[in-house]
């Protein structure tokens, strides 16, 4: 069966629903890898999950009406697949890394227990750094209905020159001041995961728990925030790096003859090198699926904190979801199992705030 149709059938027909409904709010630069992310979990999903009943499909958007989730997904698979033809040790990588574009985009999953209908609908909106600053109000207006924010980051670029260009690239500050002033008056339970990608080159050199340093160091300010007596209560954060593709690592940036780095008008370097790992390699991502581990952990054990309750604000929005859990006991038990794959404490892992929270 070709990629395609096994690709439809795995889709299949996904039609809007009623479900009950989780949202994640994304912030990354362009070109970080956001969108392979979200490819490598949803097709990576049943085989990291083969002792639990979950499936993920993807579902129509809500403004056209049309799976163009679908779309996205099957075509950044085919372009993630083609990107290995060829491939032979220390070859560079022909596209150079993955384009991005200054839009926001959403994409639209459905989860559930195999065999039955999907229970709840997971959005996922995706904001580039650019987004932050020229669209505040859309952000606003996301993360106040959103169960966890992803903050995805270039790890090459808070790594590489002595993290000369990870503000220019990641956005720590804009990122860090908007988070900060939505956070002022926070009263309900958020998650927080910083989620380095593009890893590849520091696990093979064994780096990763300087990877998980410089986050903490990079995002000082920001936890120290998360830390502050009006706000701990709230706030389960923690690093889940990802390793975007697999066997494909950073290389270097562009030099120019001087053997500086080149770069362009607006700070970034002009292009960031990658090559093959091995001879034969190929696709192979790793922990796609950790931060929906972590976000289900989370939505777990908010439920058993508020079940008994009569809790308002975010609780209430997330009713429908706790609704769900007495009603469809085998789907509590099998988010059970699933977010007992977390990953913690070894390859950059670690719960920074709030793990009684997750």
């Amino acid at each position: 069966m070709d990629i395609l149709s096994k690709f439809k059938k795995t889709v299949g027909n996904a039609v809007r629903s009623k479900n009950a409904r989780m949202q994640i709010c994304m912030m990354g630069a362009r070109g970080v890898g956001k969108t392979s992310v979200l490819t490598s979990m949803f097709h990576d999903l049943n085989a990291v999950n083969s002792n639990s009943n979950l499936f993920l499909t993807t579902m129509e958007d809500e403004q056209s009406k049309l799976d163009m989730t679908a779309g996205i997904i099957l075509k950044k698979h085919e372009e993630l697949l083609e990107m290995f033809d060829g491939a032979a040790k220390g070859k560079s990588v022909p596209s150079g890394g993955i384009s991005g574009d200054m839009e926001e985009r959403s994409y639209y999953f459905q989860f559930g227990v195999k065999g039955k209908a999907a229970r709840i609908d997971l959005v996922i909106k995706d904001f580039p750094g650019e987004y932050l600053k020229d669209h505040p109000d859309d952000v606003r207006g996301f993360i106040a209905n959103s169960s966890a924010i992803v903050i995805a980051i270039d790890t090459p670029h808070l790594m590489e020159e002595n993290g000369r260009f990870n503000e220019v690239k990641n956005r720590v500050s804009l990122v860090t001041e908007f988070i900060k002033g939505e956070f002022a008056q926070l009263e309900d339970d958020k998650l927080v995961l910083f989620v380095p990608l593009k890893c590849e080159k520091y696990q093979l050199e064994g780096r990763m728990e300087e990877v998980r340093e410089a986050v903490e160091r990079s995002y000082g300010e920001l936890l120290d925030f998360f830390s502050g007596s009006g706000i701990k209560a709230h706030i389960a954060a923690a690093i889940t790096p990802i390793f975007t593709v697999g066997e494909v690592a950073f290389s270097d940036f562009k030099r120019d003859d001087a053997g500086e780095v080149k770069v362009l008008s607006a700070g970034l370097p002009a292009r960031a090198e990658y090559v093959y790992t091995k001879a034969g390699a190929q696709y192979h991502p790793q922990y796609c699926e950790q931060p929906l581990c972590y976000l289900l952990a989370f939505i777990t054990k908010l439920y058993q904190r508020t079940k008994s309750s009569d809790s308002g604000g975010f609780f209430s929005k997330l009713a429908a979801i706790f609704r769900l859990f007495p009603d469809d006991p085998e789907l509590l038990l099998e988010i059970g199992k699933f977010s007992r794959k977390r990953v913690r404490d070894k390859d950059g892992y670690k719960i920074l705030i709030g793990a009684h929270l997750m």
